[in-house]
Order: structure tokens, then sequence, then C-alpha cells
């Protein structure tokens, strides 16, 4: 059976093709003991859809296939094994369900045996738990989630995001979907949001909230009336440009109307500030603040300061949204970030009072590292570096922050080269 963990290990052997094995090691700290035994592995288990990795003379060679195409294909044949995701899997099966749900559904579903369903079924009910929603067994509904609207909302935002962070994840969720004979309408919704012009989208969660709207819309309506605003909040949302992508996608989905509110919000998450076009002084006052806690930290006055305002901005607004609203945000750099960059973390961590007062919140680490991006490029332009004698173009799917960051690190490392371009995305 093929797993999440082996389809991830298929998909970094991708990035190595035509390497040596000896550089592979280098870059993924595996011994050639390790990898020879990942090929083995992976040849075992992909030989059925002609897959096969092979070393030509020390350099390693795979066969040219569609990652898309393969996980329909392991799907359809049932031969993927549910592991850490199984927890998540029947929270969202019972958002989605049609019908009296049984242990029996969960068994047909998870594919594994009653012991582990068991577990599987207790530990998604301490994930939602947390929410302050529970699942419950009645004669009458059979399983089901139990608690507020909203929160059950908030349960199911998370459970998404959860599951999107595995490779397999867009699979599993049209996995659950199909189970119940839902169509998820996600290529219509990501088509009405990326075909606007003159809005710009935080590509690390864009996927999250198509994925969560067509999940709303294939689920029980749900109702705004219990989200509370504040009045700059509402004056924000009713004069911002998601407002209007909001109305596109209710236009073509009915039954979101009653969750237009907490759309536009999830929107406001995903899509970047425009201090030039912005009337409202909000976020500008809390943007001044925040700049003048970080140079009075670091005893530093930026360059550059309207583009940085700029750049910052655009991080700002849908940071705060995201805070204010607890929606999550996975940062891959966190880590990395908090290790290499401690005294600037802190320090900017201390700076960001200004949005923690706001959304009564602690920030999220996540959320910290992506502003040490912002102003950790700043910091680091004004150090003299060896003349370059190379330009360099820095090609980036993470976002404008991330690359950001990937520019500092290799200017650090080879000064010689000029990095003279980021670019967040390619168009196709």
């Amino acid at each position: 059976m093929i797993t999440t963990e082996l389809i991830d290990k298929l998909i970094n052997f991708i990035q190595y093709n035509n390497l040596t094995v000896d550089t592979i090691e280098k870059i993924s700290h595996k011994s050639k003991r390790n990898l020879l035994s990942d090929i083995e592995q992976i040849n075992d288990l992909f030989s059925f859809y002609n897959i096969k990795i092979s070393l030509d003379n020390n350099v390693l060679k795979i066969t040219d296939f569609d990652i898309e195409d393969l996980l329909d294909d392991i799907f359809s044949n049932n031969e993927f094994l549910f592991q850490q995701e199984r927890a998540y899997i029947l929270i969202l099966y019972l958002f989605l369900k049609q019908e009296f749900v049984s242990l029996n559904h969960f068994l047909e579903v998870l594919r594994m045996s009653k012991n582990t369903v068991l577990s599987d079924l207790s530990d998604a009910n301490n994930k939602s738990i947390k929410f302050e929603v529970k699942i419950k067994y009645t004669r009458k509904e059979g399983y089901e989630l139990i608690g507020e609207q909203l929160k059950i909302r908030k349960l199911i935002d998370n459970t998404v995001s959860e599951i999107l962070k595995f490779s397999t994840g867009k699979k599993i969720i049209e996995y659950i979907a199909k189970m119940w004979g839902i169509k998820l309408y996600t290529e219509s919704i990501g088509n009405l949001l990326t075909q606007t012009e003159n809005i710009s989208f935080v590509k690390e969660r864009l996927k999250d909230v198509i994925y969560l709207i067509a999940v709303l819309e294939a689920g029980n309506t749900i109702e705004d009336k219990e989200l509370y605003l504040k009045d700059e909040e509402r004056s924000y949302i009713k004069n911002s440009a998601p407002s209007i992508l909001t109305e596109k996608i209710v236009n073509a989905f009915p039954k979101l109307r009653t969750q237009r509110m907490y759309i536009t919000i999830q929107l406001l998450s995903v899509v970047q500030g425009d201090l030039e076009s912005d009337r409202i002084d909000y976020f500008k006052d809390m943007l001044e603040e925040i700049i003048v806690n970080v140079e009075g930290y670091v005893g530093s006055i930026f360059p550059n300061t309207d583009n940085f305002r700029k750049n910052l901005y655009n991080h700002l607004v849908p940071s705060y949204f995201r805070m204010r609203f607890q929606i999550q945000l996975n940062n891959p750099l966190k880590e990395q970030i908090i290790r290499d960059y401690p005294n600037l973390f802190y320090l900017v961590k201390q700076s960001l009072k200004p949005l923690s007062k706001r959304t009564n919140l602690d920030i999220t680490d996540d959320e910290i590292a992506y502003f040490v991006i912002h102003f950790g490029s700043y910091f680091t332009s004004t150090k003299e570096h060896k003349s370059p004698v190379l330009n360099a173009i820095i090609l980036c799917p993470h976002g404008m922050g991330t690359s950001l960051l990937l520019k500092n690190l290799l200017s650090s490392a080879m000064p010689e080269i000029n990095f003279i371009t980021q670019v967040s995305h390619i168009k196709k």
C-alpha cells in the first residue's frame, strides 16, 4: 500500500532527477545507504504505475510522469493507506454527511480495523473539543458534530488546512466528497478568484481558502449572524476589494449567501493590503506604530521608507484578519527563521504588540516569522557585500516574503552573485 510518506519521497526524487548520488546526499542529508533503500522501496511499490528510478553512472534518472494523474490512479485503485490523516478525515466526513452515519461508514472510509477506527474516532473527538465541538452518537442521527455553527466552521477551517499540509491533501478531500457523492467546485471557485485583476494573493494560503469555500458550499448551511465585528473592521470589509469577489462567489453559489461576511474575511486573509488605495486609517495607524517600535528596538531607521511601508502593509492586513479570526497559516520556514535569526525574531515579536493588542490574541510564531522576513530583508540590504560579477533571478513558488528571505540567504552565501529579481510565481 502507498502512503503520504512514500508520495513525499517520490516527489523529492523528482527534484533530484539528473543529479549525482553524492550531490543528493548533501542536499537531502541522507546516507547513500538510506537513499538506495528508498529507491528500492519506490521501485517496488510504484512499478505497477510504470515509474522507476535508476542510476546511470551514479546519476539518478526517474521516469517522467504526472503526479496528479498518478494520485488519481492510486486513489481510484484503493491503493492508498491512510495514516496520520485519519482523524481529520473523520471530522470532514461528518461535516459533509448526507445521511445517518454509523461505525460501518467509518470502517468503509478508512479501510482499517474496528479497533483502529475507534481509536481514530477518539482522536478526532479530542481535536474537535479544542474548538468546543464534540462528536456524538444518537440512535436517530448516528454520529454527528455537535456545537455552535461558527465553532463547527472554525473546526472545519482548521481541518481543511491540516489535510492540505499533506502532499496528498487535495486528493484526500476529494476522496471524502466522492464517498458522499458530492461535487466540490474548487476549479470554478479558483477561477472566480484568480481571474480578477488588480488583486494580489498571499500564495501560501490561497489553496486552503479555495478548498474551504468549496467544502462550506457542500456542507450544511451556516449563518453569519453570530459573527462579531468591530466598527472599523466592518467598514474596511465593506469597502475592500475582496467584497467584490465574494459577490461573484455567492452569485455563482447562492447557498453561500448566508456566509457572505465570513467568506470576505477568508479572502482578506489571503489578499495583500494596498497602502495606496485603502481609505481606512485603522491599519495605517497600526503600521506606523509597528515601524516605530522596530526602529526603537534596533536603533535604526529603515531605508527606502515608502517601498518598505508598502511591502509591510501588504502583509499586515491579511495577517490581521488571520489572527483576528484565528485562521491558520503554516510557515514552512518558521523553524529555520527562529534558529537562524533568534534576536531579530524576538525584536519583531516585541514590536508587533500593536497587532496583538488590536486582535486580543498572542501572535503565532508562523505569523511572526513572515514579519521577520520582511524586516530582515531591509536590514540585510544595508550590509556591504563584495561587488557581484554575476546576475541571477530568483524563482520562488511560495510568495514574495519567502523569496525575500531566499535572496538574503543566497546573497550571504554567494556575495559574488547579484540576485536582482524576486518572482513569486511563474504564469503558465
